[in-house]
Protein backbone atom coordinates (compact mmCIF):
# COMPACT_ATOMS: atom_id res chain seq x y z
CA UNK A 1 0.00 0.00 0.00
CA UNK A 2 1.68 3.02 -0.69
CA UNK A 3 0.98 6.10 1.51
CA UNK A 4 0.80 10.02 -0.04
CA UNK A 5 2.11 12.48 2.34
CA UNK A 6 1.63 16.18 2.23
CA UNK A 7 3.57 18.82 4.28
CA UNK A 8 0.88 20.28 5.77
CA UNK A 9 3.26 23.54 6.81
CA UNK A 10 3.10 24.24 3.13
CA UNK A 11 -0.39 25.46 3.90
CA UNK A 12 -0.56 26.88 7.27
CA UNK A 13 1.48 27.49 10.50
CA UNK A 14 -1.35 26.30 12.54
CA UNK A 15 -0.86 22.75 11.06
CA UNK A 16 2.43 22.53 12.54
CA UNK A 17 1.62 20.31 15.37
CA UNK A 18 -0.64 17.86 13.22
CA UNK A 19 2.95 17.88 10.81
CA UNK A 20 5.07 16.87 13.91
CA UNK A 21 2.65 14.29 14.92
CA UNK A 22 2.63 12.38 11.67
CA UNK A 23 6.33 12.58 11.53
CA UNK A 24 6.69 10.81 14.54
CA UNK A 25 3.56 8.38 13.34
CA UNK A 26 5.86 7.84 10.29
CA UNK A 27 9.05 7.37 11.99
CA UNK A 28 6.95 4.11 14.33
CA UNK A 29 5.82 2.75 10.83
CA UNK A 30 9.52 2.84 9.72
CA UNK A 31 10.98 1.74 13.18
CA UNK A 32 8.41 -0.93 12.74
CA UNK A 33 9.34 -2.61 8.96
CA UNK A 34 13.65 -3.21 10.55
CA UNK A 35 14.77 -6.17 9.01
CA UNK A 36 14.09 -9.00 12.57
CA UNK A 37 17.01 -11.67 13.07
CA UNK A 38 15.66 -14.88 12.10
CA UNK A 39 16.57 -18.00 14.02
CA UNK A 40 18.39 -18.70 10.45
CA UNK A 41 20.76 -15.47 10.84
CA UNK A 42 21.07 -16.67 15.15
CA UNK A 43 22.12 -20.04 13.66
CA UNK A 44 24.48 -18.66 11.14
CA UNK A 45 25.86 -15.67 13.50
CA UNK A 46 26.57 -18.64 16.04
CA UNK A 47 28.35 -20.77 13.12
CA UNK A 48 30.59 -17.62 12.59
CA UNK A 49 31.39 -17.16 16.08
CA UNK A 50 32.08 -21.16 16.46
CA UNK A 51 34.24 -20.69 13.82
CA UNK A 52 36.47 -18.09 15.53
CA UNK A 53 36.50 -19.82 18.27
CA UNK A 54 38.33 -22.64 16.54
CA UNK A 55 40.70 -20.17 14.58
CA UNK A 56 41.76 -18.14 17.94
CA UNK A 57 42.54 -22.18 19.71
CA UNK A 58 44.67 -23.43 16.87
CA UNK A 59 46.31 -19.89 16.93
CA UNK A 60 47.08 -20.29 20.46
CA UNK A 61 47.72 -24.32 20.00
CA UNK A 62 50.81 -22.94 17.47
CA UNK A 63 52.72 -23.03 19.80
CA UNK A 64 53.16 -26.77 20.52
CA UNK A 65 55.63 -26.14 17.29
CA UNK A 66 58.44 -24.48 18.76
CA UNK A 67 61.19 -26.54 20.13
CA UNK A 68 62.58 -24.86 23.04
CA UNK A 69 65.48 -26.44 24.36
CA UNK A 70 66.63 -25.84 28.38
CA UNK A 71 70.35 -26.04 28.81
CA UNK A 72 72.66 -24.07 31.06
CA UNK A 73 75.70 -22.42 31.00
CA UNK A 74 77.52 -24.72 29.54
CA UNK A 75 75.20 -26.20 27.03
CA UNK A 76 74.41 -22.64 25.56
CA UNK A 77 78.12 -22.35 24.99
CA UNK A 78 79.05 -25.45 23.64
CA UNK A 79 75.72 -25.53 21.12
CA UNK A 80 77.27 -22.13 19.76
CA UNK A 81 80.77 -23.81 19.32
CA UNK A 82 79.20 -26.51 17.10
CA UNK A 83 77.98 -24.05 14.57
CA UNK A 84 81.40 -23.73 13.39
CA UNK A 85 81.29 -22.79 9.44
CA UNK A 86 77.94 -20.62 9.75
CA UNK A 87 78.25 -17.33 10.69
CA UNK A 88 76.26 -17.36 14.17
CA UNK A 89 74.15 -14.82 15.66
CA UNK A 90 73.13 -15.09 19.48
CA UNK A 91 69.94 -13.02 20.45
CA UNK A 92 69.87 -13.13 24.49
CA UNK A 93 66.39 -11.45 25.58
CA UNK A 94 63.62 -11.91 28.03
CA UNK A 95 60.16 -11.59 28.16
CA UNK A 96 59.72 -9.35 30.05
CA UNK A 97 62.56 -7.05 28.42
CA UNK A 98 60.89 -4.59 26.57
CA UNK A 99 64.04 -3.60 23.92
CA UNK A 100 64.65 -7.36 23.65
CA UNK A 101 60.67 -8.09 22.19
CA UNK A 102 60.89 -4.68 20.19
CA UNK A 103 64.48 -6.08 18.01
CA UNK A 104 63.33 -9.71 18.47
CA UNK A 105 61.92 -9.84 14.74
CA UNK A 106 65.30 -8.75 13.47
CA UNK A 107 66.53 -12.01 14.42
CA UNK A 108 63.62 -14.18 13.14
CA UNK A 109 63.69 -12.03 9.74
CA UNK A 110 67.45 -12.58 9.45
CA UNK A 111 67.30 -15.87 10.14
CA UNK A 112 64.67 -16.90 7.42
CA UNK A 113 66.49 -14.99 4.86
CA UNK A 114 70.02 -15.59 5.48
CA UNK A 115 69.66 -19.38 6.73
CA UNK A 116 70.51 -21.04 3.18
CA UNK A 117 73.49 -18.92 3.08
CA UNK A 118 74.91 -20.40 6.17
CA UNK A 119 73.73 -17.79 8.55
CA UNK A 120 72.27 -19.84 12.05
CA UNK A 121 70.09 -17.64 14.10
CA UNK A 122 70.31 -18.42 17.91
CA UNK A 123 67.74 -16.97 20.67
CA UNK A 124 69.05 -17.29 24.22
CA UNK A 125 66.32 -16.72 26.35
CA UNK A 126 67.01 -15.42 30.26
CA UNK A 127 63.50 -15.78 32.33
CA UNK A 128 64.96 -18.17 34.86
CA UNK A 129 66.38 -16.06 38.07
CA UNK A 130 66.67 -18.70 40.02
CA UNK A 131 64.48 -17.85 42.73
CA UNK A 132 62.93 -19.82 45.49
CA UNK A 133 61.26 -22.90 44.37
CA UNK A 134 61.05 -21.35 40.57
CA UNK A 135 62.57 -23.38 37.75
CA UNK A 136 63.21 -22.92 34.00
CA UNK A 137 60.44 -25.08 33.25
CA UNK A 138 57.85 -22.82 34.54
CA UNK A 139 59.08 -20.41 31.84
CA UNK A 140 58.32 -22.63 29.08
CA UNK A 141 54.91 -21.67 28.32
CA UNK A 142 55.82 -17.79 28.24
CA UNK A 143 58.38 -18.30 26.19
CA UNK A 144 57.24 -20.97 23.69
CA UNK A 145 53.74 -18.37 22.80
CA UNK A 146 56.00 -15.72 22.19
CA UNK A 147 57.63 -17.22 20.04
CA UNK A 148 54.99 -18.83 18.29
CA UNK A 149 53.97 -15.36 17.82
CA UNK A 150 57.07 -14.37 16.33
CA UNK A 151 57.27 -17.56 13.86
CA UNK A 152 60.28 -18.03 15.24
CA UNK A 153 60.41 -21.90 14.87
CA UNK A 154 63.42 -21.49 12.27
CA UNK A 155 65.49 -20.84 14.83
CA UNK A 156 67.15 -22.60 17.22
CA UNK A 157 65.74 -21.59 20.17
CA UNK A 158 67.20 -22.08 24.74
CA UNK A 159 66.05 -21.31 27.82
CA UNK A 160 68.86 -21.07 29.79
CA UNK A 161 68.44 -22.94 33.26
CA UNK A 162 71.50 -20.89 34.53
CA UNK A 163 69.86 -18.08 36.57
CA UNK A 164 70.29 -14.83 34.64
CA UNK A 165 72.79 -13.16 36.71
CA UNK A 166 74.87 -15.77 36.55
CA UNK A 167 74.24 -16.77 32.97
CA UNK A 168 75.29 -12.67 32.07
CA UNK A 169 78.52 -12.76 34.08
CA UNK A 170 79.88 -16.01 32.33
CA UNK A 171 78.46 -14.62 28.79
CA UNK A 172 79.62 -11.10 29.94
CA UNK A 173 76.50 -9.48 29.51
CA UNK A 174 75.79 -5.77 31.33
CA UNK A 175 72.10 -5.52 30.30
CA UNK A 176 69.58 -7.22 27.75
CA UNK A 177 68.89 -7.26 24.80
CA UNK A 178 72.50 -8.10 24.19
CA UNK A 179 73.29 -10.04 20.42
CA UNK A 180 76.70 -11.38 19.83
CA UNK A 181 77.93 -11.83 15.85
CA UNK A 182 80.78 -14.90 15.66
CA UNK A 183 82.04 -15.90 12.02
CA UNK A 184 82.61 -18.87 10.31
CA UNK A 185 85.94 -19.65 12.22
CA UNK A 186 83.94 -19.71 15.48
CA UNK A 187 85.21 -16.47 16.97
CA UNK A 188 83.28 -13.15 17.68
CA UNK A 189 83.48 -10.59 15.52
CA UNK A 190 81.05 -8.52 17.40
CA UNK A 191 79.03 -8.33 20.43
CA UNK A 192 75.77 -5.46 20.38
CA UNK A 193 74.16 -4.00 23.42
CA UNK A 194 75.28 -3.71 26.83
CA UNK A 195 76.33 -1.15 29.60
CA UNK A 196 77.49 2.04 27.48
CA UNK A 197 77.56 0.62 23.85
CA UNK A 198 74.27 2.64 22.73
CA UNK A 199 71.71 1.55 20.86
CA UNK A 200 71.40 -1.13 17.86
CA UNK A 201 69.26 -2.83 15.35
CA UNK A 202 69.40 -5.65 13.05
CA UNK A 203 68.44 -3.26 10.00
CA UNK A 204 71.24 -0.70 10.65
CA UNK A 205 73.57 -2.91 12.65
CA UNK A 206 73.78 -6.20 12.52
CA UNK A 207 72.07 -7.43 9.32
CA UNK A 208 74.92 -5.37 7.59
CA UNK A 209 77.61 -6.83 9.82
CA UNK A 210 76.19 -10.43 8.62
CA UNK A 211 76.64 -9.68 5.15
CA UNK A 212 79.85 -8.27 5.26
CA UNK A 213 80.78 -11.43 6.50
CA UNK A 214 78.71 -13.49 3.44
CA UNK A 215 80.68 -11.88 0.98
CA UNK A 216 84.60 -12.51 2.80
Amino acid sequence: MKIKIVDPLLKHKRYRGQYLFLSLVMLIIVEGCAPQQTANDVEEQSTVESGSSVAVSNAQDDSSSIDVRVMDINGIKAFIASQVGNIVVVDVWATTCEPCIREFPGLVELDREKASEGVVGISVNSDFLGIGSESPEDHLGAVKEFLANQVAEGCDNLLSETPDTELFSAMNIESIPVVFVYGRDGGLVKKFGGAGSGEFSYESDIVPLVESLLDK
